[in-house]
């Protein structure tokens, strides 16, 4: 690197003696008073009852040292961002990360966003995937947010690859950044901090996820924002600390609704937690105000929602998708809770990107149970715990072990597993089950994003825990011991060199997409797929999600997390279409198949004019077309049948044209 991490965090704290926590301020010269007011932190009188009060929570903020360079933290992250991915910014413009199937999804919701809005137009229907019905996309992962913000990076760059991967590696920078922001913020401890930062920003759990090209989970950074803007709004009651936490309750909320439901259980906690603080010190009166003032910003989260929200809602009310989850759904995909303390599979080095089939147990390793935490955090939240009696923030101790408790056993599902065995031991998730609409969570393990974010906090008072304790044996025990544990979390969540991928898309896609009139292309393998069923090949369906962004036309296939089930039907029973899609099937062709008049009149009335033959998927590896030894079936049926002129073929492809079609 052009610089070294000493020099960054040299960088980050100003000139003065680092304050382990629990440091005095020195007081200002001026008049002498009688008696020194408690300040935050410092004991406070007992009550009659022997309880003692801890001053205010959330603690103040507010200090008279110099913050953090904030743009230095950003670009340190955005420097560790590079590190855990590499060699990705070696191959930023034609290699990317991530599973093919699901970065094909989410490359075209980029660039449908991008054309979307500089259209006008809905960017929550389409009719250019599952062409000619077209679909809503309420219950798709559209990812808006993410796709508004790639708009400036695509329409200069030209690349949704390199788009993608700015994104990516920035989106992580910031994860980090807010990570250490919350922490900052509770700890007042510039090198602690960086613990909690990267342990948010590089959670194994959020980086098997982006190796599985799950974009929506990956895209953690408002999480930690909310939470600091509503703790800060708890202590200072600022009205514009109340707008954004309303503002980013409302982008989480279009990006990936999970999140923002967990954003609501961590703004019930902390709303319960600090009225019972106010309970206990006798302090009853700040409730009802505190209640008025939170009530405008859920207003605001609930305005700001409503476009999505209520049509989202309205589809699923519908009956028209099928979303619910089956009974045993969420019990499948829960974790072991041993998987808390099983390293990552990217650990050294993160090869899982282009291997999605690899059995992983289902309860621990797999993209949906890789729930490793480290060792260290965890040693460091007991430190934490374990000072807090001594502790100045005693108090947020407590709230931040509540929420780390309540988000990591919601994760472990709606019954324990525990080494390898399913108990019949009932958990807090299956009172969640019971509610309506946040109660059809399929992922469980999803919740511990929230959960980390916690345990970064402590783990990051428990480095300053630590300093303070050495701070007086010798000269920059801080900075010493923050990098010392920074390390080690590295190590325990390394996941570079990443596995890359390259994408070798026929070129006559290129060619189709500069043509001009209104036509639709039909890509082989053929399917429609969802996150939950498909018709045809589910492979072939993200394939022509690539193809559609590459050459612009509508098409027959595609891939969506939800559609309506009558989108996947019709392929299946409209004549030639339906064998298409199932060329090994039986029963296939049927008589309507081998109707050559009708399948050709479909197929004008559709207005296909090219059909591409993809013997090879995009990554390199035989298609189904091979696999499944039906590559002559496709090509007499198309060129024997149903008249089609061959035009151009290539390595693993070819492209028929369709004669009647303009």
């Amino acid at each position: 690197m052009a610089f070294s991490l000493a020099s960054v965090l040299r960088s980050i704290s100003p000139p003065t003696r680092l304050r382990a926590l629990g440091d005095r301020v020195p007081p200002k010269s001026g008049p002498a008073v009688e008696e020194e007011l408690p300040r935050v932190g410092q004991d406070t009188p007992s009550r009659p009852d022997g309880e003692r009060l801890t001053g205010q929570w959330p603690e103040n903020s507010r200090s008279e040292v110099p913050g953090p360079n904030w743009p230095l933290v950003f670009v340190f992250f955005l420097a560790l961002a590079v590190v855990q991915t590499l060699p990705l910014a070696l191959h930023m413009n034609d290699h990317a990360l991530g599973w093919a199937g699901d970065s094909y999804v989410m490359w075209w919701n980029l660039v449908s966003l991008k054309q979307s809005l500089l259209a006008l137009s809905n960017p929550f229907h389409t009719s250019a995937l599952y062409y000619p019905q077209g679909t809503d996309l309420y219950l798709h992962t559209l990812i808006p947010v993410n796709g508004v913000l790639s708009v400036p990076l695509q329409l200069i760059t030209g690349n949704v690859l390199l788009s993608w991967n700015i994104l990516m590696l920035t989106f992580l920078a910031l994860s980090g950044t807010g990570g250490y922001a919350l922490a900052y913020h509770v700890t007042k401890d510039r090198w602690a901090s960086l613990f909690g930062g990267f342990l948010f920003a590089f959670l194994p759990f959020v980086m098997m996820h982006m190796n599985a090209a799950h974009f929506d989970i990956a895209t953690t950074w408002p999480i930690p924002f909310f939470a600091l803007f509503l703790l800060r709004f708890f202590e200072r009651r600022s009205r514009a600390d109340i707008l954004l936490v309303a503002v980013l309750g409302a982008l989480m909320t279009w990006n990936w609704v999970e999140f923002a439901i967990d954003a609501g259980w961590f703004a019930l906690l902390l709303f319960s937690f600090w009225a019972i603080v106010k309970l206990r010190r006798g302090e009853r009166a700040d409730i009802p105000p505190m209640v008025r003032s939170l009530l405008p910003a859920i207003v605001v989260w609930a305005v700001l929602s409503a476009p999505v929200v209520i049509p989202t809602v309205l589809a699923i009310q519908s009956g028209d998708y099928t979303v619910t989850t089956t009974g045993n759904e969420a019990g499948y995909y829960s974790p072991d809770a041993f998987a808390y303390f099983i390293p990552s599979p990217l650990w050294g080095p993160g090869e899982f990107a282009n291997n999605f089939e690899k059995p992983y147990s289902t309860r621990a390793g797999s993209i949906e149970t890789t729930m490793f935490l480290g060792l260290s955090p965890l040693a460091l939240a007991i430190v934490a715990l374990a000072n807090r009696r001594k502790s100045p923030l005693r108090t947020s101790i407590r709230f931040w072990s509540l929420v780390f408790g309540f988000f990591a056993v919601m994760s472990l599902g709606p019954e324990l597993n525990a080494f390898g065995l399913s108990l019949a031991v009932p958990l807090p998730f299956k009172l969640l089950q019971l509610l309506p609409f946040v109660g059809e969570r399929r992922e469980p393990a999803r919740m511990i994003i929230v959960g980390a974010l916690a345990l970064g906090v402590l783990a990051s008072i428990g480095v300053s825990v630590v300093a303070k304790k050495y701070a007086h044996s010798f000269r920059h025990a801080g900075p010493l011991i923050a990098c010392m544990a920074l390390a080690v979390i590295c190590f325990e969540y390394w996941n570079a060199p990443v596995s890359l991928a390259s994408y070798q898309v026929p070129a006559i896609y290129a060619q189709i997409g500069q043509e001009d009139g209104q036509f639709s292309v039909l890509d082989l393998p053929l399917g429609r797929a969802t996150g939950n069923s498909h018709t045809g090949d589910p492979a072939g369906a993200a394939m022509s999600d690539y193809a559609q962004v590459l050459d612009g036309k509508p098409s027959i296939g595609g891939y969506l997390s939800r559609v309506t089930d009558e989108n996947l039907k019709w392929l299946a029973e409209e004549p030639g279409l339906g064998y298409l899609a199932c060329l090994d099937c039986n029963g296939y062709p049927r008589d309507i198949d081998l109707d050559t008049q009708r399948v050709r009149a479909l197929f004008s009335e559709l207005k296909i004019k090219y059909v591409v033959v993809n013997l090879k998927t995009f990554e390199g590896e035989p298609s189904a077309l091979i696999t499944h030894g039906v590559t002559t079936d496709a090509e007499l049926y198309l060129h024997a049948r149903l008249g089609l002129q061959e035009i151009a073929s290539g390595n693993g492809w070819l492209a028929y044209r369709n004669p009647d079609v303009n």
